[in-house]
């Protein structure tokens, strides 16, 4: 899967979580941003894991702060 299709799929997958367009959903905007607290976070990593069939350590999500660095993860996991 391209970069782009990960984010396209992150996009939409932040959307449907929070009940937004999908265009109202920048991959540069930190997650607080988008008013998720830190357990709205753990649920939403859970979602992408599931969706990307990947495990996102407790030490390398405390990192992830944007969807282009879950975008950089997912790609460096699936490479």
């Amino acid at each position: 899967m391209t970069a782009v299709a990960l984010s396209e799929r992150l996009r939409a997958l932040v959307a449907e979580q929070l009940s937004l367009p999908v265009e109202e959903v920048g991959l540069d905007l930190d997650f607080e941003a988008f008013g998720l607290d830190s357990v709205e976070k753990v649920e939403l990593l859970a979602r992408i894991e599931d969706a990307f069939d990947v495990v996102v350590a407790p030490a390398d999500a405390v990192h992830l702060a944007t969807l282009d660095d879950v975008v950089r993860y997912l790609a460096l996991r699936r490479a």
